[in-house]
């Protein structure tokens, strides 16, 4: 057994003790708790969100370039630190492809690793051979296309960030070191600034914590991102945050990632999204699921149902659908959960708000004109 798994085992073995056993107890503990989250944790999965998209529009943009230009300005005014490369393994001589980002606020306090979902011909083929289960060097098996993606993941720090004797993409001859390491000692250069920062309960030189976003098979790379950080006992990671995430490994897999330590995990569904519940050999979802129906917001095709958009517009209706999956009736329905919305965040205005009312309506042919006359505070 490896130096590393024995990590894992000792992390995870209050979980595993179960075995097996405790699968049909996962899945039943997934259903009851598929419940919605609140407006905070919603507006800062919305943030998660927004820099996987933002992945995608970098590899959209320029997809054959591994190390495309990041936006002059990225959301709430973070800072681009690194690209996330990976290689297609079921082409291993192939070139290396732009698949994620590393993000830090002005202060430094606040780290995103955002990963992006399966764009090419040949990361769909890598997603298929993940209905073959193998083992990896933390607890049960995983699918075998998760696991040869995630062992060419790379990072290659940007600006600042590059090592002054390697500046751009790392160039070298020896395999590069486990990804959460990378990810770690990149981490630990980003500068700390900031009341926000020293006001922290960690030694003064501690490393920021990595808040960690994914989308699709972007999600299941996120997940064993998290599993090995712990086994190798690199950076704290606070919170996982996948949005139409695939089953990623078995049930022993699954109990040892319940068993992390210190980890909140928010696994966003949408119910009609076929990813989530494909069954994948004898795999099971990992926690915690959070379940909403885009209905008829979207054209109903998988993949709107699938699209990151459609996930944000869930959680926020402020946020925009694909232009190719509007539907024509799904505007009321966001207009309706903006209303909504508003209500939760802010009760005490929303009670001040007179309900609508119907002042005409008439008919003429087979046309129907409702005018409605809401009064807003």
């Amino acid at each position: 057994m490896m130096a590393e798994e024995k990590n894992f085992v000792r992390r995870g073995a209050s979980a595993r003790r179960s075995g097996k056993s405790s699968k049909r107890e996962n899945i039943a503990e997934g259903v009851m708790n598929d419940g919605q989250l609140d407006p905070a944790d919603a507006a800062r999965a919305v943030q998660l969100g927004q820099f996987v998209s933002l992945a995608y529009d970098m590899y959209n943009g320029a997809p054959d370039n591994p190390a495309p230009n990041p936006p002059p300005a990225l959301p709430f005014g973070y800072v681009f630190a690194a690209w996330v490369q990976m290689r297609d393994f079921v082409f291993e001589s192939g070139d290396l492809t732009f698949y994620g980002l590393i993000a830090h606020s002005p202060d430094g306090s606040d780290v995103i690793l955002a990963i992006r979902g399966t764009q090419t011909a040949e990361e769909w083929w890598d997603d298929v051979t993940s209905l073959y289960p193998t083992t990896w060097i933390g607890p049960g098996k995983i699918g075998y296309g998760f696991s040869k993606i995630y062992q060419t993941l790379t990072v290659v720090p940007y600006g600042a960030m590059a090592p002054a004797t390697a500046p751009g993409p790392m160039q070298s001859t020896l395999p590069p070191p486990p990804f959460a390491k990378q990810v770690a000692d990149l981490v630990a250069r980003i500068p700390r600034t900031g009341a926000r920062f020293k006001a922290r309960a960690e030694a003064p030189g501690a490393p920021p914590p990595i808040n960690v976003a994914g989308h699709s098979l972007g999600s299941a790379l996120a997940t064993l991102y998290v599993m090995e950080n712990v086994a190798l006992d690199e950076a704290t990671v606070p919170l996982l945050c996948t949005f139409a995430s695939p089953e990623v490994g078995d049930s022993d897999f699954v109990a040892g990632f319940a068993a992390l330590p210190n980890l909140e995990s928010w696994r966003i569904v949408n119910v009609l999204d076929v990813v989530p519940h494909l069954q994948l050999a004898d795999f099971v979802q990992v926690q915690t699921p959070y379940v909403y129906n885009s209905g008829f917001e979207t054209l109903p095709t998988p993949s709107c149902w699938h699209s990151l958009a459609t996930y944000l517009h869930l959680l926020d209706p402020n946020q925009a659908i694909e232009t190719g999956c509007r539907f024509l009736g799904g505007s009321l329905a966001a207009s309706a959960r903006r209303e909504s919305a508003r209500a939760l965040a802010a009760p005490a205005a929303a009670a001040s708000v007179a309900p609508p009312a119907v002042s005409t309506v008439s008919v003429s042919g087979k046309t129907i004109t409702i005018t409605v006359k809401i009064e807003m505070p």
